[in-house]
């Protein structure tokens, strides 16, 4: 009887740890983004060095995350 506990309590230990192994796929994290020239997306073109920090955000993420940025000038 002692042997078929552990047998089992080992079968259990071996199902949780695969358990953390298995990942499963998730949909992205996406943050929305509303505001002033601050934060919006300028042009590249022309040399135009100006950025908001909106645009520059995306940079400081993986692709888990998903910056959808509706910030504009004026």
């Amino acid at each position: 009887m002692k042997n078929m506990k552990l047998k089992v309590l080992l079968v259990l230990c071996a199902l949780l740890l695969l358990s953390a192994f298995i990942a499963e796929r998730k949909a992205p994290i996406t943050i929305f983004m509303i505001g002033d020239s601050t934060m919006a997306n300028k042009s590249l073109k022309n040399g135009n060095i100006e950025r908001g920090w909106g645009q520059m955000l995306p940079g400081y993420f993986t692709e888990e995350v998903v910056v959808d940025n509706h910030a504009m000038n004026g």
